[in-house]
């Protein structure tokens, strides 16, 4: 068999290189062909993949935590590209747990590290999505690019989540240039920006934020949707996906014009996935959780999607699974770590050591299969 490996990470175990290097392993002592294509769909972890497929030069900078801590963190760029990690300033992983609030974090940071790839000559910047800790809707990136966000009384607000409800007015910057190059914004999420579905109701909680705190950050995600209708004509509660971490692309669509897309999509154009899938007899995908999202937007679904059009089979190696969401999917053709494991502790331990019994157990099918 001649196997086409191309799954996501293991958020929190391995990464979709490490997952794809003991797939390939087992499945190659075994008299396997193996090709390995390790994907992301925009969210943390994003970077890590490019730099398997791209030539591309790290980019040192010194900018701030969602706190406004000074750190340093890098970038990639390649040609007039920077590609950037939201995760990388303005991610929750850089945070303690009691320091997790998204009333008070920014994405300042961000704002920082795409000025510096602007002011080195970017002309394109992909802004890759995934483990914010903010609930700013962009104002902290904005800000770093010459934007400034008013109060009733024409005072400066400083850009943080708690302040999006007293936004009343927007100044634009006065020089353009840092105004000119193209947004492309990387993920999988398709939420609104305000509402039980939107960044608040359903990402603040995750992030640090009360009861009260998520009501209170929902309001101000509406107030900044009015005050951008006002400002641009542009109602981004119509556009899918301005939820994505925090509501960043509400604030990114209107005043920087940017686009989203689909990270999963995205990376499979970039690593021309389609030439692989010609060449395989049978896919290999997953994921930590595969459920009834997996299917929209994230790499199991959109691998999937194309492996049908191809007409390849197509399995699943999985953390945990909710087969109940996926009726669609064979059951004997998901490979759960938790279907093994005693816990999520244990499979979180040994996640690698199950990896590789269930891939024995996978080669045991192909063998019967091939009699």
């Amino acid at each position: 068999m001649k196997i086409l490996i191309a799954p996501d990470k293991f958020k929190g175990s391995l990464s979709a290189a490490q997952l794809s290097g003991i797939l390939s392993t087992v499945l190659t002592e075994n008299g396997h062909e193996c090709m390995i294509h390790p994907l992301a769909d925009g969210g943390d972890g994003s970077i890590e993949i490019l730099e398997h497929y791209l030539d591309v030069e790290k980019v040192f900078v010194k900018t701030i935590d969602p706190l406004a801590r000074e750190i340093s963190c890098f970038y990639l760029r390649s040609d007039n590209t920077a590609f950037i990690e939201l995760a990388s300033a303005s991610g929750y992983a850089l945070l303690q747990k009691e320091e997790r609030n998204p009333m008070h974090t920014s994405t300042k940071g961000t704002g920082r590290m795409i000025r510096h790839a602007i002011e080195a000559g970017a002309k394109q910047i992909l802004l890759f999505l995934g483990g914010s800790s903010t609930n700013d809707a962009g104002v902290g990136i904005l800000s770093e690019l010459g934007f400034t966000f008013l109060d009733k009384s024409g005072q400066e607000l400083e850009p943080v989540g708690k302040n999006l409800i007293n936004i009343a007015s927007i100044t634009a910057p006065k020089s353009k240039e840092l105004l000119e190059s193209t947004f492309i914004l990387l993920c999988d999420v398709t939420n609104p920006l305000y509402g039980e579905s939107g960044a608040a109701y359903t990402y603040a909680r995750q992030k640090g934020a009360s009861d009260k705190e998520i009501i209170a950050l929902d309001d101000g995600l509406i107030n900044f949707a009015k005050v951008l209708q006002k400002t641009v004509n542009i109602d981004v509660q119509a556009i899918p996906g301005t939820g994505a971490a925090g509501g960043i692309p509400a604030g990114l669509i209107a005043l920087m014009g940017a686009q989203k897309k689909s990270g999963a999509e995205y990376f499979m154009g970039l690593t021309a996935f389609n030439l692989r899938l010609d060449e395989c007899d049978i896919v290999i995908t997953g994921e930590g959780g595969l459920d009834g999202q997996s299917l929209h937007g994230k790499v199991p679904g959109s691998v999937l999607q194309r492996a049908r059009l191809h007409e390849k089979p197509v399995y699943f190696f999985v953390g945990h699974c909710k087969y109940e969401e996926l009726p669609q999917i064979p059951k004997d053709h998901v490979y759960a770590v938790m279907d093994i494991a005693t816990d999520e502790s244990d499979a979180f331990l040994h996640t690698h050591e199950y990896i590789v019994r269930l891939v024995q157990q996978f080669v045991h099918v192909l063998s019967s299969q091939e009699e």
